[in-house]
C-alpha cells in the first residue's frame, strides 16, 4: 500500500492481480474539480488502482526543452539519473496543428494498411516511426492508441493489441501537449475514448527514449509497447 501526492493528496494506490491476471479496464476516472478548470482523475468504481502483474511502470520526472524561442515543460524518462533527451520536435505542436481553420478535431475511420490523411494528428515519433493518435473498439470499450505499420495499437488487460478496423484523429484546428502527471487531467483535454461509461483522454509519455500516444488510465498514461502495456507516471495530455 503506498500513498502518492502530487499537488493534492491523491487517493491510495494498490497494486493488486488474480491468479496471475489483473484488468487494465478496471480504471475509472472522476474529476476533484470542475472538468473546466482541470482535474485529477481516479478510480470510482473501486477502491484504489488496478495495476495487472505484467504492466510495467517507468519512473519519469519533468524536464524542459526549448526550440525556436518557444519553451514547454514536458516530461521524459529517467536513466540510472540521466535525462533522456526527445528527437528534435517531439514535443511541440505539429505544424498541421498550427494551421488556423475553423475545423475541430474529429475522427476518420480507417483500415490496415491505408495511408494517414495528410491532417493526421502526430501523437509521437520513435525511430523512422511517426505514431499518429488512433483508437479502436476492443472488450466493449474505444481505446486511444498509436498508429504502428497501418494498425492501431491499443493497451488492454497488460498486454499491447493491433487492431486492423480503427479511427485516426485528424485536426486542422490549434492543439497542443500540456503536462501533466498521476492523473491529472488538464483543462479542455481531448476525449479519445471510453470505457465503462467513463472517459479515457489522450496522452503521450516517453519510453525508452521515443514518445508514445496511449490513454490517461486511473493515475498513469497507459501505451503499447513490445507487446506489454506500459504504466507511466509523468505523461502529456492532448489539448484544444
Amino acid at each position: 500500500m503506498k500513498t502518492t501526492s502530487f499537488f493534492v493528496l491523491m487517493g491510495t494506490t494498490c497494486f493488486l492481480s488474480f491468479a496471475g491476471t489483473a484488468y487494465a479496464d478496471n480504471y475509472y476516472s472522476s474529476s476533484s474539480q470542475m472538468p473546466n478548470e482541470g482535474y485529477y482523475s481516479s478510480q470510482s468504481a473501486n477502491d484504489g488502482d488496478w495495476y495487472s502483474s505484467n504492466t510495467e511502470r517507468e519512473r519519469t520526472h519533468p524536464h524542459t526543452k526549448s526550440h525556436h524561442g518557444i519553451s514547454i515543460s514536458v516530461n521524459v524518462p529517467s536513466l540510472n539519473g540521466r535525462v533522456i533527451a526527445g528527437r528534435e520536435g517531439t514535443y511541440f505542436v505539429p505544424a498541421h496543428a498550427r494551421r488556423q481553420h475553423n475545423r475541430t478535431p474529429h475522427w476518420i475511420d480507417m483500415m490496415s494498411g491505408m495511408p494517414a490523411p495528410e491532417d493526421a494528428v502526430i501523437g509521437g515519433i520513435e525511430p523512422q516511426n511517426t505514431l499518429y493518435v488512433c483508437r479502436g473498439n476492443y472488450r466493449g470499450g474505444i481505446h486511444p492508441g498509436k498508429v504502428v505499420a497501418g494498425k492501431c495499437n491499443i493497451s488492454w488487460g497488460g498486454d499491447e493489441i493491433s487492431l486492423s478496423r480503427y479511427q485516426i484523429l485528424v485536426s486542422r484546428s490549434r492543439l497542443s501537449w500540456v503536462s501533466a502527471s498521476h492523473g491529472y487531467i488538464p483543462a479542455n483535454a481531448i476525449q479519445g475514448g471510453n470505457e465503462h461509461g467513463a472517459p479515457l483522454y489522450i496522452c503521450q509519455a516517453n519510453y525508452r527514449g521515443s514518445m508514445h500516444p496511449g490513454k490517461v488510465v486511473g493515475q498513469m498514461c497507459n501505451i503499447g509497447w513490445g507487446g506489454r502495456e506500459i504504466a507511466i507516471p509523468y505523461y502529456n495530455v492532448l489539448v484544444s
